[in-house]
């Protein structure tokens, strides 16, 4: 994983894609898709790391409230793309687990079930598909010696499925795709470990914990959830590309030849 993460000190979940094998034999082009976690608290050192990648397109998958409250701070020659896969942060990754009210300290399993539906919800709401389709749009877009980053706040859930989507159009293998999904559990473990001390400090209940860490961290029911969806109601990722996205056949072989070596 080491040489997979950037060396970005004011964020987090900073990931390279490159290097994949694919199951054709080929491997996906290093410093050309880059994933994260919020851009907002990026200092002059970490600007310069995404400026030496060439980075042209920063795509934020953000929703409206959270791009306002922690706007992206980016190279001076990256294109800014709003394109949110929600209106709200239905992930809560902003907000925690307020909101639930009381539920979450009584029931057990309200957080696991609340982001297997949110992973339901981001194949299925239109929102979610046009900022996809958007999102690949702007990957075929790119010249061979750019790069660029998509992101939501902590880099794992919309911009898990987002990765896992672009991965699997490049034909990496499942396994590695849940590994790489997976990694944002090493990723952001600090933060959240350091979040569970001052819930226990706090004096909130075990269900609670349960449901903090559910809502918190990612599981593969929850990416399972989402390329179930695809495969049950859109018959597959090839068909959810191109009758549901509008991607052509022709995008999604330019796409692979674009990313792959």
């Amino acid at each position: 994983m080491t040489n997979r993460l950037l060396p970005i000190t004011k964020g987090y979940n900073f990931r390279d894609l490159g290097g994949y094998q694919t199951t054709s034999g080929k491997k996906v082009k290093w410093r050309r898709l880059l994933r994260s976690g919020k851009l907002a608290d990026l200092d002059s050192q970490d600007l310069m790391i995404l400026t030496d990648f060439n980075l042209v397109a920063d795509i934020d998958l953000r929703s409206p409230a959270e791009v306002k409250t922690d706007p992206d701070h980016y190279p001076s020659q990256t294109k800014y793309y709003f394109n949110p896969i929600f209106d709200t942060d239905k992930t809560r990754s902003s907000k925690g687990l307020a909101g639930y009210g009381p539920k979450a300290d009584v029931e057990p399993n309200v957080g696991y079930h609340h982001m297997k539906n949110v992973y339901h919800e981001m194949i299925t709401f239109p929102s979610g598909q046009a900022a996809f389709k958007k999102l690949f749009e702007i990957a075929l877009s790119l010249n061979d010696d750019e790069s660029l980053i998509f992101h939501c706040t902590a880099g794992k859930d919309r911009t898990g499925v987002s990765a896992a989507l672009l991965l699997a159009t490049l034909g990496v293998p499942k396994a590695t795709i849940q590994a790489d999904y997976l990694l944002s559990n090493q990723t952001t473990k600090t933060i959240i470990d350091k979040m569970v001390q001052q819930i226990k400090a706090s004096g909130r209940n075990d269900f609670f914990l349960q449901n903090f860490r559910a809502v918190a961290g990612v599981n593969l029911d929850y990416l399972n959830e989402a390329f179930n969806t695809i495969d049950n109601q859109f018959g597959g990722l090839e068909e959810f590309l191109t009758t549901t996205l509008g991607l052509s056949r022709t995008d999604l072989q330019d796409f692979r030849v674009k990313f792959t070596q």
